[in-house]
């Protein structure tokens, strides 16, 4: 049975709580995956963010961004000898806000999430998939024989909109593919170009399969149980398969 976690006043997510989460009185269950995977977080820190924030303040999007991200990282049996868990960030520049190998626990791995600090400035997308490919996949713990997925999410296009910035962006996302790992993006806009986001994602390129798109911050939500059900059907079974090749039938 679900662990039924208390609503936290004033906020719209649950904190804490593995399997299960309120939205306006309502119960959700997420879904989870106990398959061994090598993940790294993508997470955009641009000025967009709060500047999408309602003119009440009723809700921050950062907070709930956070926790949207950690309650993908919560869905994953998280350990040594199971699912790794790491974080980049990006705004103007990108940073490794943990390695794969920093923590051991799920709730270790939730709470330094949950305690990434806000930085604003502008969405400089192509350098967080960078540094995701060197130093997350390629820095400590990243395991040889285990399969990487990354999920990227942005709110926005890279900083300028212009054709070069977004070609960079999709360069840096097939240099990442390049390397074997599955790309799924998650983005929190309703006007974001989909044809970008679809460029970004891993085949088989298709929204609610390898992208996912909401209408708002708040609705986040609503496409839990997709990416964590498409990113464990894609975990490749058995030993010494880094590389993401799905079977098809005849």
């Amino acid at each position: 049975m679900a662990k039924i976690c208390p609503k936290e006043k004033g906020t719209l997510l649950l904190k804490d709580c593995p399997i299960a989460f309120l939205i306006f009185g309502f119960l959700f269950l997420a879904a989870t995956c106990s398959k061994k995977v090598d993940l790294c977080l993508i997470i955009d820190n641009s000025g967009s963010i709060r500047d999408a924030n309602p003119p009440d303040n009723s809700y921050d999007n950062w907070e709930l961004q956070l926790e949207f991200a950690s309650l993908l990282a919560g869905a994953f049996d998280i350990g040594p000898d199971a699912t790794q868990v790491g974080a980049v960030e990006f705004s103007s520049s990108a940073k490794l806000v943990f390695s794969l190998d920093t923590y051991n626990s799920k709730q270790d791995v939730k709470n330094a999430i949950k305690s990434i600090s806000y930085a604003g400035a502008t969405t400089n997308t192509d350098s967080g998939m960078a540094l995701a490919r060197t130093d997350c996949f390629g820095g400590n713990g990243d395991r040889p024989t285990v399969a990487n997925i990354a999920i990227l999410i942005t709110d926005d296009e890279p900083f300028g909109d212009g054709p070069d910035e977004r070609a960079s962006a999709i360069e840096e996302s097939q240099n990442l593919k390049d390397t074997g790992a599955l790309l799924l993006v998650i983005s929190p806009s309703a006007a974001i170009d989909k044809t970008y986001l679809e460029e970004l994602s891993s085949p088989p390129k298709l929204e609610d399969k390898t992208y996912f798109v909401t209408s708002s911050f708040t609705s986040l939500v609503d496409v839990v149980q997709g990416v964590v059900e498409n990113t464990c059907e894609n975990i490749p079974v058995g030993t010494g398969r880094k590389y993401f090749c799905r079977q098809t039938s005849a």
